[in-house]
């Protein structure tokens, strides 16, 4: 009986890398706006891709410096991004919701890599700000919109839904945070549209930051729930063992 037990909390045990959750979530959320406050206070606001083609022109001119620096700081969020993708894909395989970490895992793996890729095509920009064509510079500055704002949210909502489906089904979240991250997830959706007509790139950062904000949340959540769930059945088992 007590060999049965000790078996029972073995994978609970093993899971001592739960904590780091919410640190790479709050990484990743930190990064992004610690590079958009430098590049900011450096250079001012990053232009749009809808922005007159001049004005863009003269933003990647005269601001090359800020928006270099922009580069490392998304690199280093979507790194943080991946890290907290595989983690948490790890703990649905635990709690037997194979098919969410799959798409988990997925999305955001795919969300981080078009992070990253905006931010070696901002590190392309700011190289290229004062001497490449505008035409060639409104190319890259349109790839990345798409790949660090629409493809980087979109995948980025995927992996909060199946987030919040997986941990709401095993009772790791309460359901107000899975109804909060279902939500989310749909509006990450609708900023697709964002491509099509100009008025809902707004949605982007709608989706981005309180996105992230939530996983942080949700991380610390399914790390304190798992941790107690191991105390206890630990303690159940010593309780077991010594009668």
């Amino acid at each position: 009986m007590a060999v049965s037990a000790t078996a029972a909390v073995r994978p609970s045990e093993s899971s001592g890398w739960h904590r780091f959750l919410p640190t790479t979530a709050v990484a990743s959320l930190g990064l992004m706006v610690g590079g958009l406050v430098v590049s900011g206070l450096v250079g001012g606001i990053f232009p749009s891709p809808y922005d007159a083609p001049g004005a863009i022109a003269d933003y990647f001119a005269q601001q090359s410096q800020a928006v270099r620096l922009q580069s490392p700081f998304m690199l280093g969020s979507a790194a943080a991004l991946g890290c907290y993708a595989a983690l948490i894909s790890a703990r649905m395989r635990e709690v037997g919701q194979i098919a969410w970490s799959h798409l988990s895992l997925m999305a955001g793996g795919i969300s981080a890599g078009m992070l990253a890729l905006s931010g070696l095509l901002v590190w392309v920009l700011a190289r290229g700000g004062e001497r490449a064509p505008v035409a060639d510079l409104r190319t890259v500055h349109d790839l990345t919109f798409v790949t660090g704002g629409v493809c980087h949210v979109l995948f980025l909502a995927l992996m909060i839904v199946s987030v919040s489906m997986a941990f709401g089904r095993s009772g790791l979240l309460p359901w107000p945070m899975t109804a909060v991250g279902v939500a989310i997830g749909m509006l990450g959706v609708v900023a697709v549209i964002s491509m099509l007509v100009p008025a809902f790139t707004v949605v982007l950062p709608i989706v981005r930051f309180p996105g992230l904000l939530w996983m942080i949340i949700a991380g610390f959540l399914i790390w304190r729930r798992g941790r107690q769930s191991t105390l206890h059945r630990t303690g159940a088992a010593r309780t077991e063992r010594q009668g």
